[in-house]
């Protein structure tokens, strides 16, 4: 699952996180590690070793702009040229360093480059360039075991809401029909949610208003959106940048979007909504823990699926063979 994600920008870091000290991540299973070498310069990304004894690197800090090994303290500055080498009486060897990886900043995320090619940029939400949608947004850094395929089907699946997130989402015995399209187009494969009754859970009685329609999207090559609309536009969003960790962890760069209209503050709506987000968050990471650890236990997936999982025969066929032919749609009535 690799393959689909070498080429293009990844989704390393929130931008809001990275301050004065270096911090490791990890993308396709390559550790980096990303530092600003001062406040509010470009951050710097470096393979996360240092070139002399191998040392991590995110286990130093940042001195004078540049990064210090915690081992020796070999000091390299932004290009990933050395600069110093303690205890050595005389000039550092020329061209002895670090090779860096591009590095860029967009919507609150610091996104990296592992090769030199030239992707295009990375997908950017509707609701990010539409000036009429008054919105306030964040970032949130969230890791997930299993695999690209099972996490990012669990982002976009509404039919585990009612057992998974009981009463904080759905509930099973309050169910009513919704209609849902399914249109695959090029790079792309969405779920659009119509004539679907209001959400019965905490989250949805809480925090949210009058529901026109709702969708759920999968964008090559690891992007997941959701959306909620109201007659006066985007009320919720939120759009994940999944990139592999390894073949059975993933982590993603959450863009959370409320509204700013209205008597509060997009920030407080933030504040006062976090804490069941990431009690949500915390159901989903348990129950793809229970899955990947059953899989292991049998030694391979057997999954049987029906009309009602709508999206991973699309994704898994968009991951796996790219962009899609020829478009398609169809439509199933749910029971939601």
């Amino acid at each position: 699952m690799f393959e689909p994600f070498r080429d293009h920008w990844l989704a390393a870091y929130p931008s809001a996180k990275l301050g004065g000290k270096p911090v490791g991540a990890t993308l396709l299973g390559h550790p980096i590690v990303l530092f600003r070498p001062s406040p509010r310069t470009t951050p710097v990304a470096f393979p996360d070793r240092c070139p002399h004894r191998n040392a991590p690197l995110s286990a130093g800090v940042v001195r004078n702009g540049c990064l210090v090994c915690p081992y020796h303290g070999w000091t390299f500055d932004s290009s990933g040229a050395c600069q110093r080498i303690p205890s050595l009486c005389n000039a550092v060897p020329e061209g002895l360093g670090i090779t860096p990886y591009l590095v860029m900043e967009r919507d609150g995320i610091v996104w990296v480059r592992l090769t030199g090619t030239t992707p295009p940029p990375p997908y950017r939400p509707d609701y990010l360039t539409d000036p009429k949608a008054h919105l306030s947004c964040s970032v949130m850094d969230i890791a997930m075991p299993g695999t690209l395929l099972n996490v990012i089907e669990n982002f976009l699946d509404a039919t585990h809401t009612h057992f998974v997130h009981a009463d904080l989402i759905r509930t099973d015995s309050r169910r009513a029909k919704s209609r849902v399209a399914i249109t695959l187009s090029n790079d792309r494969v969405e779920a659009a949610y119509t004539d679907e009754a209001p959400q019965t859970g905490l989250i949805s009685r809480l925090f949210e208003g009058t529901r026109q329609s709702s969708s759920g999207r999968f964008i090559l090559p690891g992007v997941a959106e959701i959306e909620i609309r109201s007659p006066q536009g985007t009320e919720f969003a939120m759009t994940a940048y999944v990139t592999p960790v390894t073949d059975t962890s993933q982590r993603a760069q959450v863009i959370l979007a409320l509204p700013s209209r209205g008597i509060i503050p997009g920030r407080l709506r933030h504040a006062i909504l976090g804490p069941f987000l990431q009690a949500a968050i915390a159901q989903d990471r348990k129950i793809l823990d229970l899955q990947q650890r059953n899989i292991a236990r049998f030694g391979e997936e057997r999954f049987h699926s029906t009309e009602v999982d709508l999206l991973r025969p699309y994704i898994r066929s968009l991951l796996q063979n790219g962009p899609a032919a020829a478009p398609s749609h169809r439509e199933v009535i749910l029971e939601l």
